[in-house]
């Protein structure tokens, strides 16, 4: 199985990750999230959806193509234990946390998180106890090196801008 997928993985890297594909297929989706992960703030993405500036949790729902599209434009990688580099198992996701630091900053916590093949295989039921694979992600355009590699909200919403396609957006 991981010989398949690993076909899966690299035909997705050259159809989904190439930057200019990526940028093409995944800016619209990039501006939603940096829109809702920065909403706190007013950094230049608009004011989202009210249901979003108030929420404490959003998701976007896509396919393992728009995991490739964003992580192709915000240039980052992952590797989960009994995975190929950047494999997206079923149910897997793109998670950005905003966490409030000691200091009162806003840092971006960038990750992908998956059920492990033993979780899938034995269909073992995900909880705060047994969780999901979690492994953090630089982005090289505004991580520091602190644990979990952390952007400031500031960083964050420049790196994306920076490789937002704005023919894409309108």
């Amino acid at each position: 199985l991981s010989q398949v997928l690993r076909l899966h993985t690299e035909a997705f890297d050259l159809m989904q990750r190439t930057p200019y594909l990526a940028r093409k297929m995944g800016s619209p989706l990039l501006d939603k999230v940096t829109s809702a992960v920065t909403s706190s703030r007013s950094l230049g993405f608009g004011p989202p959806d009210p249901a979003v500036r108030e929420a404490k949790f959003v998701a976007y729902v896509g396919h393992d193509t728009n995991i490739f599209n964003l992580a192709g434009m915000l240039d980052t990688t992952w590797l989960q234990p009994g995975y190929q580099r950047n494999q997206t198992p079923p149910a897997g996701a793109l998670m950005f946390e905003v966490r409030e630091g000691a200091d009162k900053k806003l840092r971006v916590y960038s990750s992908y998180v998956a059920q492990s093949m033993e979780q899938m295989r034995n269909a073992t039921p995900l909880t705060l106890d047994v969780p999901p694979v979690k492994t953090p992600l630089r982005l090289p355009g505004c991580s520091t090196s602190a644990p979990g590699f952390p952007c400031t909200l500031e960083e964050f919403a420049v790196a994306a801008r920076n490789v937002l396609d704005r023919d894409c957006l309108e």
